[in-house]
């Protein structure tokens, strides 16, 4: 799993795809992440994306 950060004047914006696979199909979610200037993005993400992993099972994808 992969993520994309970009850096604005007063903040660091994130996006995090999560694949998930459900009934033999995959699905894409996104989750976009807001941070202050001064945070620690990388530490948070990895926080993130570990969360996301151990807890995929959980995720609806069913509108």
């Amino acid at each position: 799993m992969q993520y994309s950060i970009g850096k604005y004047e007063k903040l660091i914006r994130a996006t995090v795809p999560v694949i998930l696979n459900n009934n033999k199909q995959d699905s894409k979610l996104y989750l976009l992440l807001s941070f202050d200037i001064d945070s620690d993005v990388k530490y948070i993400i990895e926080k993130v994306l570990e969360y996301i992993e151990v807890n995929k099972e959980n995720f609806d994808t069913k509108y």
